[in-house]
Formats: structure tokens, sequence, C-alpha cells
């Protein structure tokens, strides 16, 4: 994705993905499942207005000025968020161009040399309750294995 994604390597997340990986199993039923449950947590922090740790976002003017919530003037970016699963890693992310600038912060430089410093405004990564929901989605997975292998 080309502009911004987080990449996690859930094999060092819990013991049952490592569990299930040695017993073969294919990982992508899985990896799609968190995907799926990652996206929503993530397009849900678009109406929250909070980062992934917990850090409630800087409101921008126009948010003031309208009452729009923050970064969700058109839905563009919101709507943009979706997971990938390339062999037994997950993505989840935007390839809208400017996420990475509102993901990141950082200063904007227009072309009349007029700049302008954008507030980092996190919303991919992974919240407390998002390890949670991981950890549940890999042990169901590993039941269900465990139970299929019997």
């Amino acid at each position: 994705m080309a502009g911004a994604s987080l990449t996690w390597d859930l094999a060092e997340i819990s013991a049952s993905l490592r569990a299930l990986s040695r017993m073969g199993a294919d990982l992508n039923p899985l990896l799609h499942d968190i995907g799926g449950e990652l996206e929503d947590s993530t397009v849900m922090r678009f109406d929250t207005n909070i980062a992934p740790d917990g850090t409630p976002w800087d409101p921008s003017q126009h948010s003031l000025d309208t009452g729009m919530p923050i970064l969700v003037d058109t839905t563009r970016l919101r709507d943009s968020i979706h997971p990938e699963v390339f062999d037994s890693a997950l993505e989840v992310g935007s390839n809208v161009v400017y996420a990475r600038i509102h993901q990141e912060g950082g200063e904007i430089e227009f072309s009349m040399g007029h700049t302008v410093e954008m507030p980092e405004r996190a919303f991919l990564g992974l919240s407390d309750s998002d390890n949670e929901a991981i950890l549940s989605i890999a042990d169901d997975h590993y039941a269900r294995a465990v139970g299929a292998s019997r």
C-alpha cells in the first residue's frame, strides 16, 4: 500500500498461532478474520478520534469550524482502510497518498514556500482491545483445528 500501513508478524503474538503453524494449518482464514477485526477497529477510530494508544486526536480547524469529525470530510481516508494477507503476514492500511501525513504528522510544504505543521493523528496500530481480540480469534481457530484433528 502506498499511503500508510503497518505490518505485524502475528506468529509472535500467541502460542495458539505458533501451534497452528506447527500443525501445518492454513493461516489464511485466521489472518482474514484478524484483518476484518482490525479493519473494523481502525475505521471506528474515525468516529472516536482516539489513537490506538488511547491518545485523543488534536482537532483540526476544519472540524472546529464545521462540527465535522476529524479526518472524515470526504470519508475517502476512512473508507480506504483495508486488510491484505500475504503468505503468513497481515497488513492493514490505506492506499490514499495523504494517509501517512495524518498517521505520522509532519510538515507540509506548499509551492509558494508556505508550510503547515500537521499533527499526528494515528489511526493505524494495535490497541489493547485489538490485542485481546487477536488472541481470542487465534484461540478460536486453534480450538477448531485441534477439534478437527481428533
